[in-house]
């Protein structure tokens, strides 16, 4: 038979982006009533006319082995329906998104207005911490945002690719009790343990935190690489490096600053070493 109402739902559960799980589950749960209702009818049946038990059963057992096949045929074809319709909205959707996440990244960027908002599925008027994965690209961040999931509670992650080898994220937490001390302490503590390359903003709020928050994250990238890769901590946060940052923001007048305040002590021997 032709699945014509079924393989509609799944185009439709493509576009509205409810994910297959749900529908599957309403499945058994449409089947397990289907089940009930003809086990009833047959149970009862067999006491109305007496039908031996023997014969009872291999009726259950012939209708139950029916139903899962019935099931098993609808399942399996509706699932490759929804995974052919979800492959290229999810291209275009990702698309979007990353365009609509670089516009709020521009300086002087304009209000997006709420339709286009919602299509980044992200709480922007919440808390965020920003964190720069320099070294791994988003093909390969799922396992870190999943850590971090179950480390620090976090529910709403806006993930970004910043090039083919790095990955920019945003860590969302409404505004009360918002980033308390802690949990971003745990947040530093998970990412030393998974042993990435991360740099972290301060928290922020609302769409113009998302900016900053990348702003900072950049910063602290630059005094990364302005310290060398081998000598510099796996996890920077930008109040561990914020007096660099400063400084780092005019290095010629930096520069003249350190050789005032050191004199003698600036110089390059042993002596002042």
């Amino acid at each position: 038979m032709t699945l014509v109402e079924p393989f509609a739902l799944a185009r439709l559960q493509a576009r509205l982006r409810l994910p297959q799980t749900a529908l599957q589950r309403s499945y058994r749960v449409g089947f397990l009533t289907m089940w009930q209702e003809w086990s009833d009818q047959l149970v009862e049946r067999a006491e109305r006319d007496d039908v031996p038990r023997a014969e009872s059963l291999d009726a259950l057992r012939a209708m139950t082995a029916l139903l899962l096949g019935y099931q098993h045929h609808v399942a399996s074809q509706v699932a490759d329906i929804f995974a052919r319709a979800d492959e290229p909205l999810s291209r275009s959707r990702e698309h979007v998104r990353n365009g609509l996440v670089q516009h709020l990244l521009r300086e002087h960027s304009t209000p997006l207005p709420p339709s286009e908002l919602a299509l980044l599925d992200y709480p922007l008027d919440a808390g965020h911490v920003t964190v720069l994965l320099p070294a791994t690209p988003k093909s390969a961040v799922r396992p870190i945002l999943n850590a971090l999931r179950q480390a620090c509670h976090i529910r709403d992650i806006l993930i970004h690719p910043v090039d083919l080898t790095s990955t920019v994220v945003w860590l969302a937490q409404p505004r009360t009790p918002g980033w308390r001390a802690t949990r971003i302490a745990g947040l530093t503590d998970c990412l030393r343990s998974l042993g990435v390359e991360a740099s972290l903003s301060e928290p922020h709020v609302g769409v113009q935190g998302v900016r900053a928050g990348w702003l900072q994250v950049r910063d602290v990238q630059r005094i990364r690489a302005a310290w060398g890769a081998a000598g510099s901590p796996k996890v920077l946060s930008y109040p561990d490096v914020s007096l660099e940052i400063l400084l780092m923001a005019d290095p010629v007048k930096a520069q003249a600053f350190v050789r005032a305040e050191l004199g003698q002590l600036g110089a390059d021997d042993d002596l002042a070493a």
